[in-house]
């Protein structure tokens, strides 16, 4: 089964800041959100990502998409990722999951022409064989 996430030795600071007025910062602490973490994740694996309020969870993910970045360590993904962070990233429940990452898709910033080789690619990963046409609910 081949990698398709991999996490080495993940590091990510950021500084956390106080307000000395209306219009002065402070800086407050060096925070170490995320220190030394390491995994993998394998085509097909189902995971999920717990702990508690201000456990790194919500970096975590921000790291592996792009969005911030790590002082040190490596991420290594297969294809694109997008991550769905929340309990409820917006699923309708009176629609399909194929009907639901189709309309995600477009919110997610996947370009109009390559929609539904996304979905194809999340039916694949998801390996819900016909539970992806049934309805969410």
């Amino acid at each position: 089964m081949s990698i398709c996430v991999e996490v080495k030795n993940l590091v990510v600071e950021y500084e956390s800041f106080q307000r000395n007025g209306l219009f002065s910062f402070e800086r407050k602490t060096l925070v170490r959100a995320l220190d030394t973490i390491s995994f993998e994740i394998k085509r097909g694996e189902m995971v999920a990502l717990l702990g508690a309020n201000g456990a790194g969870k919500s970096t975590l993910l921000s790291a592996i998409s792009g969005r911030i970045r790590p002082v040190s360590g490596s991420i290594r993904t297969c294809g694109k990722v997008f991550t769905l962070k929340g309990s409820n990233p917006g699923l309708v429940p009176s629609m399909s999951s194929r009907e639901n990452v189709r309309l995600l898709a477009r919110a997610y910033g996947v370009p109009k022409e390559d929609v539904e080789e996304f979905v194809s690619d999340i039916e694949d990963f998801c390996e819900l064989g016909e539970g992806f046409d049934r309805k969410y609910s």
